[in-house]
């Protein structure tokens, strides 16, 4: 090997170009986390889609088992949601 002679270094996950992070929410209008998780919350115990407050993709609400204790009606309340794009998760 001459001195002269470059030695390639195998890629880095450090020098990779990443894309430009978009801010979670509805873009630059002031919301907070505590709104954007509460949004979630509201939408998630609602027939429209939640939106997740990490990466604004679409949350999959997730259902109460209706246990002995629990009845019919827990059973069709959210006790959660999860974004299957960021695996992010509300409970």
């Amino acid at each position: 090997m001459s001195p002269t002679t470059v030695l390639e270094r195998p890629p880095s996950l450090f020098d990779r170009e990443e894309p430009p992070r978009v801010p979670a929410g509805r873009g630059d209008d002031g919301s907070t986390l505590e709104d954007l998780v509460l949004g979630a919350w509201e939408d998630l115990s609602s027939p429209r889609p939640a939106a997740c407050p990490v990466c604004r993709g679409d949350m999959v609400a997730r259902y109460g088992g209706a246990g002995p204790a629990a009845g019919r009606q827990a059973a069709a309340q959210a006790v959660g949601g999860r974004c299957p794009d960021c695996g992010s998760e509300l409970a």
